[in-house]
């Protein structure tokens, strides 16, 4: 399951930041497996060469350099797969900063920022693309239980190995089954427990291009079935862009002088 229904990028979207198809190819290959290429990486390099897109005529003036630098053009502007039909949503977050050797009479004084190209799901939209997957919600646990192990001195005790067998997730789920209700409301109430990480992922080997991702993970979902890739249970609801602080800074100092 993907981002969202519907998001199936074209191979010309999955190409675009490069000049040409083979040059993304390329690009792949160069960036795939370890720095040493072993003999495996070299049949892939084979396999790319008799894909359809491969043109032979393509590669002429072909540069490491020139395809990177499309690259990071590529990854800092508008112009990328974060398409709106897909589910992503652009916004931006002000927010104030403090600033050296000064004082405001409040936190509204302090210098203000803005941050834009910020790219993001909408949480609601994710969980429900998640619970209506036929296949990815059979993985789901939707009604909480708990676990013991007695043993053989009769001493029973709690097994909590995943989220939805802990006490919290058990009272949430008696607590939103106690609401009221709508007349001839007879669907089940479940709790879709969100687990979100955050942290910087490097694009390249030989490049500072990066980007700042949050991803979330159900909790429904024991951590056995996580760790396989084909369930794929990771979904990226957040991109965040990298700004530089400093320069904003004294930007706004130079503008206030």
């Amino acid at each position: 399951m993907g981002l969202g229904e519907g998001a199936n990028p074209t191979s010309g979207d999955i190409f675009a930041p490069f000049t040409n198809p083979t040059c993304g190819l390329l690009m792949a290959w160069q960036y795939s497996g370890t720095n040493q290429k072993s003999a495996a990486e070299l049949n892939w390099l084979a396999q790319i060469q008799t894909d359809p897109l491969f043109n032979t005529k393509e590669l002429a003036g072909f540069s490491h350099t020139h395809e990177m630098k499309l690259l990071n053009k590529f990854l800092r502007t508008k112009d990328n797969l974060f398409h709106e039909e897909h589910g992503w949503k652009p916004s931006s977050v002000s927010f104030h900063l403090p600033k050296e050797k000064a004082r405001f009479t409040s936190a509204d004084s302090a210098p203000l920022i803005t941050i834009d190209g910020i790219y993001h799901h909408d949480l609601t939209d994710v969980i429900m693309s998640a619970f209506k997957d036929p296949e990815f919600g059979t993985t789901l646990h939707m009604t909480p239980f708990t676990q013991h192990w007695k043993t053989a001195d009769n001493c029973t005790i709690d097994v909590l190995l995943e989220s939805f067998r802990s006490p919290e997730m058990l009272d949430t789920y008696k607590e939103i089954n106690a609401l009221p209700r709508e007349p001839g409301d007879d669907l089940e109430c479940v709790v879709a427990s969100l687990m979100v990480w955050s942290d910087s992922m490097h694009l390249a080997s030989f490049s500072d291009a990066s980007m700042w991702p949050f991803y979330l993970f159900f909790a429904n979902q024991s951590e056995y079935t996580q760790c396989k890739p084909s369930v794929q249970a990771c979904h990226h609801i957040a991109y965040i862009p990298t700004v530089c602080i400093l320069n904003i800074i004294g930007t706004r100092n130079k503008a206030d002088s």
